[in-house]
């Protein structure tokens, strides 16, 4: 930046200054933001303000396509054999009305493993059907496309109709259109059922298309299938008929759709039973399917989805514009879920709910998932991105909303906090790698659209439209929001659209000034990497604090505040990034205690990039704690001068003044000082100190955050042979609150009392204290010894996974294969779920060494979705991590086989190993496996230099910390701590 550019942003401080002003927090019924002052209307805007530029797409120009032909609609006809006469296959035709936008003789289309027959191209206008001559075709694999050669020049703006034959194989890839099936308990025999999954470039598997998210077109379908079958897609069925050439077979045909794109269209077929929600008038028809053998698990799903869409409806002030929506649970599938315009599908487990057997926990899975689908109908269907480098304009738009959806339907589950919390423990240290990406992520090549369905588009994307929220506040947001929809409809966008709007509505409210607009703050937040740490250091007697940035950080800052990037790694520097961040702060005497709910807070004052030193004023009295990014309102995190650091400690360890801090809050000072802490920026006396305040902790998200920090360090000194004393310590915290919990048969009043009461039985299993084993066994041997085990299970649903892990954990091999058999046999897909984590838990080698052979192994009940979750399982323990580490380093070929060349599932069991990684022969042994491995590894690259990096700062961490944090522990009293022992 020159000169001239940095003095034009030191006088932005003034113009930032206004959008402070009556930005309300995202709560139901904000107040409605005041207007700006007449005198700010009129100032004038600062030129070569600091911004941040787009990388341009450098994707290889072959392999998108031109758009020297334009899709408008498709008619598909598609049969389909679903293992009828041993036959697993389908074939079809589709006719696509073109529009040609240039004189060309080449038409480029999308295909993929599928059998295309000659291709015929006739015009479409004019009362015969007149051909033009094709000269050739050709099927280009590496780039999935399908060339066809014209003898003359298509006619700019005329019509044109290609038609193209079809064959295809319904594989069990979970990709495309592809073959599931189940077992029936009334008849003992297999079912089979045909479905889709498009997204993100597998339409092109079932019938030439243009697969890429701007070639919307209108689809009219046909799907000739088994008469005992049911055929579903994204419209309603208008009829079906029998197919006279095919006894026994039925053509179903659905009606055309609005506009959307390829990755949206979808069919199943299948025997499903169905149960409708009550229609109201004017409203879609809401029909949840599945096994009939699941049918009483269907009616959570069924009561909430038809709220869910009346609250988008009114949110968005746009009306579902389709007249059904249907919801079906698939019993293999890849995804969560599937937001198909009208047909979602779902991995069962994310779908179905069984209040005897599913935990609370799994239903809450459940109300997220399906209003994140239910949430997509508007952003992702209705308006799409222009291309996948935007995908966070669908996915992390269906994450926030799907908060405010949940936290909507049950107020009591206090979703909003879990929310926060949980994008801070999942998105930061991955955003804090240098491995990371952009929200924006320029796409290169065709792997990196399906890695870029990962947790820094999903999760950063909702953390950054939540600060949004905060600064514009609620109705700014709001209105911005519908009219990008309602200006997009039908069509494509990108995310200056969305800015554009947004900006619009907070100049006329007044909450942004006009010399700042929401693209110029946002771009530094999603189109470049990471994120900043704020250094906030006081002047105790004027209550302020200077504000300023500089390019680096010293491990201990001791000039001003300052803002830079933050690295997990405490040997990474800043490479010159900026941001403009919102600051909110409060203390406790803030009369608005805002701390203390879930909301954010708009800000009192902004970080901006470039600036000259600036002063935040209205900082608390001296012996008072001051708080920063109010309930994690903002995605950085905040570094305090020592002082501050003590008042927060010792509020935290007073019982009075704790409350002050908030739930959120308190969580996030924990989780701040320890990620600090790792990055050399704090010494670990600081959050080992707040740990030992958590002795007057009564709140689930307090102690989640540092058990979660404390889980890490755990791994790390497990063979470091001073580990007693870590344990003693931990053994000494969790002692007294472990007392206060129930017993486990006992009920818990409240979603989050639960959850903590969950939390702390776990640890004390793990780190042996009090009874906690033995009441584990106790609960095991008397389901082992019911007389009917499938059907009565007295162990409560929400403490069976801790329950069963710590019972096969300390079990023999007989508790290991009758718990196999309860997986096997049992109905439920969460409970199926609990018990193949429960299964990662043994300490014997052989069994372990088995169950990955298994995971692997298509006939032996592990289903293709749960493969890399049964390696998760096995890889967390220290018994089972060198197990899982040889079955990857030895088995890669073979694990690459059953998912597919191209999937990015490897990456997480690479990503699984990485996190145990402790010592530099670990490392250099990882190292040299992903050299060696790289073929099998390319369509996971992004996870596997993510993986490495995690990998190295685990063995940074042991030569940095070990000593200091077994020092720092030396100094706590552990007198007290005798009993425990």
């Amino acid at each position: 930046m020159s000169s001239a550019e940095a003095a034009a942003a030191t006088r932005l401080l003034p113009c930032l200054a206004l959008a402070v002003l009556a930005a309300g927090s995202p709560t139901t019924a904000p107040p409605a933001a005041a207007p700006a002052p007449a005198a700010a209307k009129q100032k004038e805007c600062p030129a070569n303000l600091w911004t941040v530029d787009r990388v341009p797409e450098n994707f290889d120009k072959e392999y998108r396509l031109p758009r020297n032909v334009m899709p408008e609609h498709y008619d598909i006809r598609v049969d389909i054999n679903i293992g009828d006469g041993g036959k697993f296959d389908f074939e079809g035709h589709v006719d696509i009305l073109l529009q040609a936008t240039e004189p060309t003789n080449q038409i480029r289309l999308h295909s993929a493993e599928l059998q295309v027959e000659a291709v015929q191209l006739v015009e479409a206008e004019g009362g015969q059907a007149v051909s033009v001559s094709v000269e050739s075709q050709a099927l280009v694999t590496e780039q999935e496309q399908l060339r066809v050669e014209l003898g003359d020049k298509l006619v700019p703006h005329k019509k044109y109709i290609l038609k193209a034959p079809f064959k295809g194989k319904l594989g069990d890839d979970l990709h495309g259109l592809y073959r599931s099936s189940y077992m029936d308990e009334a008849t003992n025999t297999t079912r089979w059922l045909a479905t889709t999954q498009f997204e993100a470039i597998y339409a092109r598997k079932m019938f030439p298309c243009f697969d890429e998210p701007d070639f919307k077109a209108t689809f009219s379908i046909q799907a000739g299938h088994n008469g005992s079958l049911t055929a579903l897609s994204n419209m309603p069925a208008e009829k079906t008929e029998p197919l006279a050439q095919r006894p026994g077979f039925v053509l179903t045909s659905f009606p055309k759709t609005v506009p959307m794109s390829t990755y949206l269209v979808a069919l199943v077929v299948s025997d499903f039973y169905v149960t409708k929600a009550e229609q109201a008038e004017g409203k879609a028809q809401v029909a949840i399917w599945g096994r009939r053998d699941a049918a009483g698990q269907m009616a959570y799903a069924r009561e909430i989805a038809p709220k869910a869409l009346a609250f988008f409806e009114d949110y968005f002030d746009i009306k579902y514009p389709l007249p059904k929506q249907d919801m079906v649970a698939i019993p293999d599938f890849n995804a969560g879920a599937m937001e198909n315009w009208g047909l979602i599908t779902y991995r069962e487990a994310q779908l179905l709910f069984d209040p005897e057997a599913s935990s609370q926990t799994a239903k809450s899975a459940v109300a997220n998932t399906v209003v994140h689908e239910l949430a997509h109908q508007w952003f992702g269907n209705l308006v799409t991105m222009k291309w996948w480098s935007d995908l966070w304009l669908n996915e992390g738009f269906a994450t926030y909303m799907a908060t405010l959806g949940t936290a909507n339907l049950h107020p009591e589950w206090q979703h909003m906090e879990d929310t926060a919390v949980s994008q801070a423990l999942s998105m930061l240290p991955l955003d804090a790698l240098e491995s990371t990406h952009p929200v924006v992520q320029p796409i290169e090549h065709a792997r990196q659209i399906s890695q870029s369905f990962d947790t820094i588009t999903y999760r950063k994307g909702a953390a950054l439209l939540r600060m949004i929220h905060s600064f514009l506040g609620e109705k700014a947001f709001r209105q911005g929001v519908s009219n990008y929809l309602k200006e997009h409809e039908y069509g494509n966008a990108e995310q200056d659209d969305l800015w554009s709007h947004l900006t619009a509505e907070a100049h006329k409210g007044g909450v942004l000034p006009p010399c700042l607009s929401v693209k110029r703050i946002m771009d530094t937040w999603t189109v470049q990497s990471g994120f900043p740490v704020v250094t906030v250091l006081r002047d105790y007697d004027k209550g302020t604090a200077n504000v300023s940035q500089v390019r680096t950080m010293p491990r201990m800052p001791s000039a001003a505040a300052q803002q830079t990037r933050f690295f997990s790694s405490g040997n990474k520097n800043a490479s010159g990034e900026c941001w403009y961040v919102p600051l909110s702060f409060t203390s406790a005497s803030d009369a608005r205690k805002a701390a203390v709910g879930s909301e954010t807070r708009p800000p009192q004052d902004w970080l901006r990039c470039q600036a000259g030193v600036q002063s935040v004023s209205g900082l608390p009295a001296q012996d008072k704690w001051v708080l920063f990014n109010v309930n994690m309102g903002g995605a950085y995190r905040v570094q305090y001068d020592d002082r501050n650091w003590e008042l927060l400690t010792a509020a935290l360890g007073d019982p009075k003044e704790r409350a002050s801090i908030g739930l959120v809050g308190r969580a996030q000072v924990i989780d701040d000082a320890f990620e600090l802490a790792q990055a050399q920026r704090l010494p670990y006396a600081v959050p080992l100190g707040l740990i030992n305040t958590l002795q007057l902790e009564e709140e689930y998200q307090p102690w989640r955050v540092a058990l979660n920090a404390l889980s890490r360090i755990d791994g790390l000194l497990k063979t470091d042979v001073r580990y007693h004393m870590f344990r003693t310590w931990v053994r000494g915290i969790l002692h007294d609150v472990f007392e206060k919990q129930s017993r486990l048969r006992d009920p818990v009043a409240g979603f989050q009392a639960l959850k903590l009461k969950n939390l702390i039985t776990s640890w004390a299993c793990k780190m042996e204290v009090g009874d906690c084993l033995e009441q584990t066994r106790e609960l095991f041997a008397q389901w082992r010894a019911s007389p009917q085990p499938d059907k009565s299970n007295p162990i409560p649903p929400d403490h069976r996974a801790l329950v069963y892990c710590y019972a096969i954990r300390h079990g023999k091999s007989q508790d290991w294969h009758w718990l196999w058999q309860r997986y096997l046999r049992s109905n439920v897909a969460s409970a199926r779920v609990t018990i193949l984590g429960a299964l990662g838990c043994s300490r014997d080698l052989w069994v372990l060494r088995r169950y990955l052979e298994w995971s692997i192994d298509k006939e032996s009940g592990v289903r293709l979705q749960d493969s890399a979750y049964v390696f998760s399982a096995v890889a967390s323990s220290e018994v089972g991590y060198p197990i899982a580490k040889d079955f990857l380093y030895t088995r890669t070929e073979s694990i690459t086989k059953h998912f597919g060349a191209s999937s990015t599932r490897i990456g997480r069991f690479v990503s699984a190993v990485a996190s145990r990684v402790t010592t530099p022969a670990e490392y250099e042994e990882l190292v040299e496996y992903t050299k060696k491995s790289s073929t099998f590894l390319t369509h996971a690259d992004q996870a596997v230099k993510q993986g490495l990096e995690n990998a190295l700062i685990n063995v940074e961490w042991k030569r940095d910390h070990a000593d200091e944090m077994f020092k720092t522990i030396g100094t706590f009293q552990f007198s007290a701590l005798s009993d425990v022992e």
